[in-house]
């Protein structure tokens, strides 16, 4: 087994909103599954906040 470096990560959420609704999705295959939570993911190295919101939203709901 190879040792693996401690580092930490960073979650990123984007709370969109439309008028009095706000988009969320439902979890799968994954940490929590079948729970609701705002889309997002792990911030990766050198990467904006508002970049990662923007790509994780994208590639978990095709929206931009």
């Amino acid at each position: 087994m190879t040792e693996q470096k401690q580092r930490p990560s960073v979650g990123i959420a984007a709370i969109i909103r439309k008028g009095k609704k706000v988009l969320m999705m439902k979890r799968r295959n994954a940490h929590g599954a079948g729970t609701w939570c705002f889309p997002g993911g792990h911030l990766e190295l050198n990467e904006t906040f508002e970049k990662c919101a923007q790509h994780k939203t994208k590639e978990e709901t095709v929206l931009t």
